[in-house]
């Protein structure tokens, strides 16, 4: 299953898709690290590798880097002519599980990749330290500084690995639900369902995060990715409550797949 998966890695360097994705991520990171950036160099001083724990932290943003993820798996299940002589030689359960482990790692390596450019971005004025620094702690007292909101709750609620740590694996498990849901879609009559479904989820998701009502954030997973909703005792939305919704959304998801897998009919379609 793991061979399976890295095989679709493999096809990253002739997908042009790919490359649309990776370029879009680094315009929004430049875009909007720009100002802080700016900033830092105008006082001289240098910005922790932590704006990570802040990216998602905008409704816009969000939405944004969730629209690129969704184009990088907008194609599941991944099915090319290579594939299908792969599929002969391993048999229907065991290729369509790799596929769906292809959809956990891609949406690691996604968000892996959103880290590294929201580091790379503050080249040369990046410096390694514990602490989320002068740059972000300043920012956070004043959004007007930079116009990029660096919540003031997350520099007091959490250490800066801890920050960027639970943003990433709350990224990941929410950029894996979302994937499997267009896995799952593109099963049915179109491959346009799939992404149509976690495009509306996401819209959804950056419609709720307007709201103040409860119900609406625990069923916004895309509004979780911002970090605040952990913070705030009237949202009601706990790490307990993430960890369930994702893991069982994601065992749901990929029975049902495996279960559409035995009488679905698997076409070869052209990598774009």
């Amino acid at each position: 299953m793991f061979r399976i998966a890295m095989m679709n890695f493999r096809k990253w360097g002739s997908t042009y898709r790919v490359y649309v994705v990776l370029a879009s991520v680094l315009v929004f990171t430049y875009i909007r690290t720009d100002s802080i950036r700016t900033y830092a160099k105008d006082l001289g001083l240098s910005v922790t590798p932590y704006f990570f724990a802040f990216q998602m932290a905008d409704g816009i943003t969000r939405l944004l880097f969730y629209f690129g993820l969704i184009l990088l798996l907008c194609d599941a299940p991944f099915t090319d002519s290579q594939q299908m002589f792969v599929l002969t030689r391993t048999g229907r359960r065991k290729w369509f599980m790799g596929q769906i482990l292809y959809v956990f790692l891609a949406s690691a390596g996604y968000f892996l990749l959103v880290a590294a450019a929201s580091i790379i971005m503050f080249i040369p004025y990046v410096a390694p330290s514990l602490k989320w620094g002068t740059i972000f702690t300043v920012c956070a007292d004043s959004n007007t500084l930079t116009g990029i909101i660096i919540p003031q709750i997350i520099l007091e609620s959490y250490t800066p690995l801890k920050a960027c740590l639970l943003a990433f694996a709350v990224n990941t498990g929410i950029g894996t639900l979302l994937g499997l849901l267009i896995f799952f879609g593109n099963m049915f009559k179109s491959r346009i369902f799939g992404p149509a479904m976690a495009m509306a989820w996401v819209l959804f998701s950056n419609i709720s995060s307007w709201t103040y009502s409860t119900l609406m954030h625990h069923l916004s997973p895309v509004t979780w990715a911002g970090l605040t909703v952990f913070t705030g005792k009237e949202n009601g939305v706990s790490y307990g409550y993430v960890a369930a919704f994702v893991i069982i959304g994601c065992l749901v998801l990929s029975g049902l797949i495996l279960r559409k897998s035995k009488h679905y009919t698997i076409e070869a379609l052209e990598e774009i």
